[in-house]
C-alpha cells in the first residue's frame, strides 16, 4: 500500500493540482498525457515497482520471548527467545554455571531441531557466542552466564512445538516440547503459574486462572488441557463446592481428551467422585 501511495502522490504533485474539481482535473489529464512524454516514461518506469511492492508479502521477524518447554537437561538452561524470519530461526539462550570454582560448557556440531508431531527434522546450521567441542567455555565461578544463539533453517509457521537435541557422547544437553507458538505458550505459561498457586493452597487464585484455559480457542486438543479437566473438580472439591465439583467432573467425564481416562481414575479414588 506504502508504494502505490507513493505513485498516486507523484500524479497528484505533477499532474492534478489538489484545488482543481473532479471535471477540471480529467481535462488536465487529457491534455497532459500527450505533451509530457518524460513524465509518461517515469510512469511505466515506476509501474513495475509497484506492482512487485503491492503484490509481494513484507516478512517480519517473529520474537516469541520465554517459550514454555516441558523437560530440559541442564536445571539453569533457558531460552530466552525465538526470533523467526522468512529464511531462519534463531534460539536465544543462556545458561548459568552453578559449580563453585569452575564449570564448563560446549555445543556440538549435530544439534537437531525436531518436529515431534510430524518427524521433521532440521539440523543447527550455525551457533554463536558457544565453543563447538572438544573447545569449551570455562567458567571461573558460580553464577556466571553464558549467553549464545542457535541458527536453523526456517521452521514451517504451522509446527507448534519441537525439541532440541544435542547429538554428542556424554553430557549432552536437550530442550524437549518447546512452544514456538504464542498463543499456546500463553496458556501454558498460565497453567504452570495456576499449577503453583493450587499446589502452594492458594485454591482460590488457581481457580479463576484455570477457569479461563477452559476459553482458551484450540487448547481443548492440547495434551495438558486434561490437566486442567483434572484439577478443577478437584479444587472445587477442597473448597467444599460439590456442585461445581460435580458439574467439573462431569465435564471431564464427557470431554473425549485422550488423557481422561487417566484422570477420571485418580478422582474416582476420592470417595466424592467415586461413588457417583
Amino acid at each position: 500500500m506504502g508504494a502505490f501511495c507513493a505513485f498516486f502522490a507523484l500524479i497528484h504533485r505533477t499532474g492534478l493540482p489538489s484545488d482543481t474539481p473532479n471535471g477540471a482535473a480529467k481535462k488536465k489529464i487529457y491534455h497532459f498525457i500527450p505533451h509530457n512524454k518524460q513524465m509518461i516514461k517515469d510512469y511505466f518506469t515506476i509501474l513495475p515497482f509497484v506492482i512487485w511492492a503491492a503484490t509481494t508479502p513484507i516478512v517480519r521477524a517473529q520474537t516469541l520471548l520465554h517459550p514454555y518447554i516441558s523437560a530440559k537437561s541442564h536445571e539453569t538452561l533457558q531460552v530466552d527467545s525465538v526470533v523467526r524470519t522468512a529464511n531462519k530461526i534463531s534460539f536465544y539462550l543462556h545458561i548459568e554455571n552453578k559449580i563453585e570454582g569452575g564449570g564448563w560448557f560446549c555445543a556440538s556440531k549435530h544439534i537437531e531441531i525436531v518436529d515431534e508431531g510430524g518427524g521433521m527434522k532440521w539440523l543447527a546450521s550455525e551457533t554463536k557466542g558457544i565453543p563447538v567441542c572438544p573447545e569449551a567455555h570455562k567458567f571461573t565461578h558460580a553464577g556466571e552466564k553464558l549467553d549464545f544463539v542457535l541458527i536453523a533453517p526456517a521452521i514451517p509457521p504451522g509446527i507448534k512445538r519441537i525439541s532440541i537435541r544435542e547429538r554428542c557422547a556424554a553430557n549432552c544437553f536437550y530442550l524437549e516440547d518447546l512452544v514456538l507458538d504464542a498463543p499456546l505458550n500463553n496458556a501454558l505459561h498460565q497453567l504452570e503459574r495456576g499449577i503453583v498457586l493450587y499446589r502452594s493452597g492458594k485454591l482460590s487464585e488457581a481457580l479463576p486462572i484455570l477457569e479461563r484455559l477452559r476459553e482458551v480457542p484450540g487448547f481443548e486438543t492440547e495434551k495438558e488441557y486434561g490437566y486442567v479437566l483434572y484439577l478443577l473438580p478437584r479444587i472445587y472439591y477442597e473448597l467444599k463446592r460439590p456442585e461445581a465439583a460435580r458439574k467439573a467432573f462431569d465435564a471431564l467425564l464427557k470431554s473425549g481428551h485422550p488423557e481422561a481416562k487417566h484422570y477420571i481414575g485418580k478422582l474416582e479414588k476420592i470417595p466424592f467422585f467415586g461413588g457417583q
